[in-house]
């Protein structure tokens, strides 16, 4: 059966036809639309998170892999951490430099460095951190993020950023 015969049966003419395929296609995306903005609607509110990240000193993804004692096994990197929680919180970034293999999180060794800030909530603090190597070796510089409790009680976050090293003497 063509298209005309079938037309011509129901009664339509090409205009009418092309209305009704319009109207069904704007009824279409609008319900699609709607559909969209009530998932908005009721979703409810994001999930609160924490995040951690390090840039080199230039604030670039160029981050030392190599150093040379005594030339420049102390470099500085860019630590920077987000907030959203929901409120202002106290954090701290540990840096931790153990020596290269399988590590659990948090590293249980002494941190180097620990740099302490407060990070109202969907802000961010950077801070210039100062990392030092003085052997020869592979190591992992771990960079871990704590978040003070209500009841002044140091937790893990459970993020972390994981530099590796190689430390070699003068070529």
């Amino acid at each position: 059966m063509t298209f005309e015969k079938l037309r011509d049966g129901l009664g339509l003419d090409e205009k009418k036809g092309y209305a009704i395929a319009l109207m069904v296609v704007l009824v279409f995306a609008a319900t699609l639309a709607a559909g969209y903005f009530v998932y908005l609607a009721f979703r409810g509110p994001p999930e609160p998170y924490t995040t951690i990240y390090v840039l080199s000193a230039d604030k670039t993804l160029d981050l030392p892999e190599t150093v040379v004692i005594g030339q420049n096994s102390t470099f500085g990197v860019w630590v920077t951490a987000e907030n959203h929680m929901g409120a202002t919180y106290l954090f701290e970034i540990r840096i931790k430099i153990v020596e290269a293999g399988n590590i659990e999180f948090p590293v249980d060794v002494e941190p180097e460095s620990i740099y302490s800030m407060t990070i109202g909530n969907d802000e961010k603090s950077e801070q210039l951190a100062s990392v030092s190597i003085e052997e020869v070796g592979r190591y992992m510089v771990v960079f871990e993020l704590w978040r003070y409790t209500e009841s002044s009680l140091a937790e893990f976050t459970g993020n972390a950023c994981v530099l590796n090293i190689e430390a070699i003497n003068e070529p």
